[in-house]
């Protein structure tokens, strides 16, 4: 099964150099980059897209339709982000989730009307158009690899945007309640703080700042010090 990143503009990305090395934790086959390939990267295959858009939430879905129309990506494949780190061996990839739907509503709504906000709402009530119940929905919007197949993602997409126009789009929460059945509950991974991070964990996610200046990001550096194949 072949492993897709999302990878966004410019050279300096270290997050995506640690998240590669990580990658020794997962077993896989080709590993694809849509969107830049940095001049440091080797032995990917690189989607090539031009990030014509302010939005990253429509560039990645660009760009995700792109990879799912390439032959040459496996018909099922994870999907990774370069803030994405693997600290475990991780045999078979699971389908995790958030929890209810409705509880991550709730809590985004309180922190303030955000594009991130409304795009919750906004996903939720096009899978209420599809006949979906919304006390059964759950939020798949974690920082850990997510299995996906390509022609379910085309699908998917395609229906959603002649049906409805949402900017925000939560891809992976429409994924998983469309094509998942459950998984496991889990906390989200990302580390914001420079707090201690869970040295039991099997997934960690960073931010540009706390990987740059905080435990997290030493913690990571210290566990993945040898290169990976995927760099010069």
């Amino acid at each position: 099964m072949d492993i897709v990143y999302m990878v966004r503009d410019g050279e300096t990305n270290e997050e995506l150099r640690y998240s590669l090395r990580s990658l020794v934790n997962l077993p896989h086959d080709n590993v694809i980059f849509a969107g830049h390939k940095p001049s440091w990267v080797q032995n990917v295959t690189h989607i090539r897209r031009q990030q014509v858009y302010h939005s990253k939430y429509i560039n990645t879905t660009r760009n995700l339709m792109k990879v799912c129309n390439d032959p040459y990506v496996s018909d099922d494949f994870i999907l990774m982000n370069d803030d994405f780190f693997i600290m475990k061996p991780v045999p078979v990839l699971p389908n995790f989730h958030r929890g209810p739907l409705l509880t991550v509503e709730r809590y985004y709504r309180n922190l303030g009307a955000t594009d991130y906000a409304l795009g919750i709402e906004q996903t939720k009530n096009y899978m209420i158009s599809l006949g979906l119940d919304p006390f059964k929905m759950l939020s798949y919007e974690l920082h850990v690899p997510m299995n996906m197949n390509k022609k379910n993602f085309i699908d998917m997409i395609t229906q959603q945007q002649a049906t409805m126009n949402i900017p925000v789009i939560h891809k992976r929460t429409l994924y998983g309640n469309l094509y998942h059945e459950g998984g496991i509950r889990m906390e989200d991974v990302k580390i914001f703080t420079d707090s201690y991070p869970d040295t039991n964990a099997t997934f960690l996610s960073s931010d540009d700042t706390s990987f740059e200046r905080y435990k997290v990001g030493e913690y990571i550096r210290k566990q993945f010090k040898d290169k990976s194949p995927y760099e010069i």
